[in-house]
């Protein structure tokens, strides 16, 4: 993962809770299709300040979890904010399980790496044979409407800082 990225998440880490509003409501929209499932143990990748993780936990609250994330900043605010979740800093792509997940999880993640593609393969073979998958990340047309439509300024604001602090 690109060093300069991986600083910008760790400058965001301690008000990142604040400002992730669409990665939160993504998560909770893919809690929400995994209501049919029980997992044991759960991966989250790319967990950023534990928001997600906190969520997984809200829903499967005998689940052991292990939240993953590249950014030491974001980690520590993880750990700082959920204490009695479990968190290690790692990168997705280096990252290895030590205990077979039966749902590996990651929200507004893999669209930061460039073989993202590679990686999913990698963790269906982490997973049993009925573990399940739930992934999303931001496509192209992510943003679409906001690029082809007037919105309000406070809008317009609070995205252009989001994408500078996660790309300067």
């Amino acid at each position: 993962m690109n060093k300069r990225l991986q600083d910008n998440f760790g400058r965001a880490a301690s008000d990142y809770a604040n400002r992730a509003e669409l990665q939160a409501q993504s998560s909770k929209e893919l809690i929400h299709h995994l209501r049919e499932i029980t997992p044991t143990t759960i991966l989250d990748l790319g967990c950023g300040s534990g928001g997600s993780t906190q969520q997984l936990a809200t829903h499967f609250p005998d689940a052991k979890i292990l939240g993953i994330d590249f950014s030491e900043a974001m980690i520590r605010e993880a750990k700082i904010s959920h204490p009695k979740l479990q968190f290690k800093q790692a990168s997705i792509e280096s990252f290895e399980p030590t205990d077979q997940p039966q749902l590996v999880y990651s929200n507004a993640a893999l669209h930061w790496i460039p073989t993202f593609s590679q990686q999913i393969l990698r963790f269906r073979q982490w997973l049993p044979r009925k573990g399940h998958l739930a992934l999303s990340w931001m496509g192209p047309n992510t943003f679409h409407e906001l690029r082809s439509e007037e919105h309000t300024s406070e809008l317009q604001s609070r995205l252009h800082l989001v994408c500078r602090l996660l790309l300067e």
